[in-house]
């Protein structure tokens, strides 16, 4: 018997405190809530993100923030790594809307193209 495997390319891991590390690829991504911004840059230029709120991906593994957090939660930390390695780190407390008045999204989208 002849098995094929397809792999699916990961492009967003959520692991280490979270209670429920989660793997999503592109599909998964197109499955969660989706919000819209739009950014004039320097150039004049206005460019389009679309993505998943970055909150709705902490809540899918486990990590609450909101006015509910306390003492080590806000603590905790996202270090974000990007294709290339560059990272970025981000306290749950910036992050958090209630503390930070942070609104973040996972951009997979930027003008239409992923």
């Amino acid at each position: 018997m002849r098995y094929t495997r397809y792999l699916i390319p990961v492009i967003l891991c959520l692991a280490a405190a979270a209670e429920t590390p989660i793997s999503l690829a592109t599909a998964d991504l197109a499955q969660m809530p989706r919000e819209t911004v739009h950014i004039d840059e320097q150039d004049g230029t206005k460019t389009t993100y679309e993505g998943v709120p970055l909150q709705a991906l902490l809540t899918k593994s486990g990590i609450q923030i909101g006015h509910d957090s306390r003492g080590k939660a806000l603590v905790a930390y996202v270090l974000a790594t990007a294709k290339d390695g560059y990272q970025m780190i981000f306290s749950l407390g910036e992050l958090d809307p209630d503390f930070g008045n942070a609104h973040v999204i996972v951009a997979d989208k930027r003008n239409g193209a992923a």
